[in-house]
């Protein structure tokens, strides 16, 4: 878990991310699938994990603020999103069996 400012808090939860607002209570759910074509909480990718999230990272860059996860598995994805417009940023595919 990683706090964005003083008003979010990011957590991830298996394969997605979650931006939590602790003074409105609502979430905003990066790299999930729409339920609901009218649901605004989720930001639909389809380039989001397809395993478990195992490392997480927050941090802002030139005032740029990014989240980078990794997931498990043989083909271990890296993500990087822009925490600010809920945009993908960069995706790295690491060699099978890297760690």
């Amino acid at each position: 878990m990683a706090f964005k400012d003083n008003d979010h808090i990011l957590f991830h939860n298996s394969t997605c991310f979650i931006l939590h607002n602790i003074n409105n209570n609502t979430q905003i759910i990066l790299g999930g699938n729409k339920l609901n074509e009218d649901d605004p909480n989720i930001v639909e990718n389809y380039k989001c994990h397809d395993n478990d999230i195992v490392c997480s990272s927050f941090i802002s860059v030139g005032g740029i603020n990014l989240i980078a996860s990794g997931q498990r598995g043989l083909l271990p994805l890296i993500l990087v999103w822009d925490a600010d417009t809920k945009k993908l940023v960069n995706k790295m595919l690491l060699p099978k069996g890297a760690k």
